[in-house]
């Protein structure tokens, strides 16, 4: 998925926003280009992203696993590979209630909605914390960082937002 800078520029957590076409936004830093879900999750982190797949297949199981073991889903590690909300036709999560909603407002992502929080993102906002209290049990680093860092997108929204905000 290539994603063209084709409007301005501004900054945002020591990183490089870019109005993308076809409200496609992502974010640069350095040669890294981080891939935002229309919910705030991290496309480029996460491992069932078809890219990340295609670099490590045994990531599926892992993933798969994580998802269960934090989340309380499983999804058979043979249909994990996501092309993201981005794409025209979604692999994954066909049935997220964010995405036809942020589609039909125009906005790229829940945080340049005018009505945020709504229901449906409330839905799938992300917390660590929460998810550390539900499981009642500490966390490691490394299942953080693959199984629940990539969807943390409630810190991520609100800062966008902020951002937004300071601008104006």
């Amino acid at each position: 998925m290539n994603h063209r800078a084709t409007e301005d520029t501004e900054k945002f957590m020591g990183l490089r926003f870019f109005s993308a076409s076809s409200a496609v936004r992502s974010f640069r830093e350095a040669d890294m280009e981080i891939i935002l879900s229309r919910c705030g999750f991290r496309c480029d982190e996460c491992l069932a992203y078809r890219p990340n797949i295609e670099r490590e297949p045994a990531n599926r199981q892992a993933l798969s696993d994580g998802w269960h073991r934090y989340f309380g889903f499983r999804i058979p590690p043979e249909r994990i590979a996501c092309d993201g909300c981005m794409a025209d036709h979604p692999t994954l999560d066909s049935d997220c209630p964010v995405r036809p909603c942020a589609i039909a407002r125009g906005v790229g992502n829940c945080a340049q909605c005018g009505e945020y929080i709504c229901g449906r993102l409330t839905e799938r906002l992300i917390a660590f914390e929460d998810i550390q209290a539900r499981t009642g049990a500490d966390i490691p680093a490394e299942d953080r960082a693959r199984f629940i860092e990539p969807y943390e997108n409630r810190r991520r929204l609100d800062a966008l937002r902020q951002a937004a905000n300071e601008e104006s």
